[in-house]
């Protein structure tokens, strides 16, 4: 298959701040984007869906030692139940889910071995290419990750899930510590509720979620279950956040039919699976025409910020005002150098035209010699971002 013919147009709107009055209120609406794995957690939660039909099961399993003499009649007893499904053994569905990461990885290397963009160097510093290879190669991987979706459709992995087992999951992670939350990652989620008494706007207008995972219901349950956990907050600003969490727009997939009485059919829906489908759900006005068109209405146009760090962040980062890269690397710079240039291969990441370049978000209000390459600041961590949004305002 041949690599579609993608030419990227995201642009960056504005590489400027936006401006603050004299109380320290935005002039115009900051709206805060964040990626999820490895970017609000410590690393990839995708292999703990893994285990949603174990969870299935165990439920399933608890109701038949409990369910009374008489019992209702098939028809009214759960999909997942009724089939027999609670027969599944733990093993077999780790062993599924192994198989569908392996058959993962044999279309991810053959489809590279077709349409890299660049001949594959022993050096990664040698692997160069522009802005527009780089998106296409990206938007290419499209098949591969609708592949590995329609795989799991068909072999029903999550027929029977049910909301509750989904939180199940989530909470046994954050107990194991098998899920962990980035430190301090309530920090931005802070700064967008009103605190009480203070009759100022919150400083962030608006947070959300755009992520390739498999299921938005995860990520919400997530992270409501994480901000209930919190204890170096009120109860005030925690019930705050958690309606925070509630309401919030999460962009992602899901797993379709979890709220059915019957479970899920066991079918992926959604298309949030590239960095270009990621790029098409930043919020309203995260680009040139439609920030005109928000001008011409006498509005001011959001200030965007989409904070991400892996290579499926790219064309959100190209079309946010102020893209950030979390490198957790701490002081290593030399490190850090290398890990952005690992993340984006074969970008070009030197000085030479047409590059991607990266900068601490303290130094962003001062670069003006920008050239003609794409930049975008990094940050170690969630709180050093919230921390400079205050100190800009």
């Amino acid at each position: 298959m041949r690599a579609p013919s993608y030419t990227a147009v995201w642009t960056f709107r504005s590489l400027s701040l936006p401006e603050w009055d004299s109380k320290g209120r935005a002039l115009c609406s900051v709206h805060i984007v964040l990626d999820w794995d490895g970017t609000l957690t410590v690393k990839d939660t995708m292999a703990l869906l893994g285990g949603l039909p174990r969870a299935r099961d165990l439920r399933l399993y608890n109701q038949r030692l409990h369910r009374p003499e008489s019992e209702p009649p098939s028809h009214l007893r759960g999909e997942a139940e009724v089939n027999s499904i609670v027969d599944l053994t733990p093993p077999a569905s780790v062993n599924l889910w192994d198989g569908f990461v392996a058959a993962y990885m044999e279309d991810y290397r053959a489809h590279k071995a077709l349409h890299y963009p660049v001949t594959p160097k022993e050096s990664p510093r040698e692997e160069r290419a522009s802005p527009d290879q780089y998106s296409r190669w990206l938007e290419s991987l499209k098949v591969v990750e609708y592949a590995s979706a329609e795989r799991v459709t068909r072999s029903r992995f999550f027929r029977g899930v049910r909301t509750e087992d989904v939180a199940n999951v989530a909470r046994d992670a954050l107990d194991s510590g098998a899920l962990q939350l980035r430190e301090d990652w309530n920090c931005l989620f802070d700064m967008s509720v009103s605190q009480a008494g203070d009759q100022q706007a919150p400083l962030i207008s608006k947070i959300s979620i755009i992520s390739v995972n498999w299921s938005e219901c995860f990520i919400r349950w997530s992270l409501y279950l994480a901000a209930e956990r919190l204890t170096n907050i009120s109860p005030a600003s925690k019930a705050a956040l958690l309606g925070r969490i509630d309401n919030m727009k999460i962009s992602s997939n899901e797993i379709h039919g979890l709220d059915s009485p019957q479970g899920s059919s066991g079918k992926l829906t959604g298309n949030v699976r590239t960095a270009r489908e990621k790029a098409e759900r930043l919020p309203e006005f995260s680009n040139q025409s439609e920030a005109a068109a928000a001008k011409q209405q006498h509005r001011e146009a959001a200030f965007v910020v989409y904070v991400g760090d892996s290579g499926t962040d790219y064309e959100c980062f190209r079309g946010a005002d102020l893209p950030i890269w979390i490198s957790d690397q701490g002081e290593e710079e030399n490190r850090r150098v290398r890990r952005f240039e690992a993340v984006f291969r074969p970008l070009n990441t030197g000085n030479e035209s047409g590059g991607f370049k990266s900068c601490h978000l303290k130094e962003w209000a001062e670069l003006t010699d920008r050239g003609d390459g794409d930049w975008c600041a990094w940050a170690d961590d969630l709180k050093e971002v919230a921390d400079w949004l205050k100190s800009v305002s």
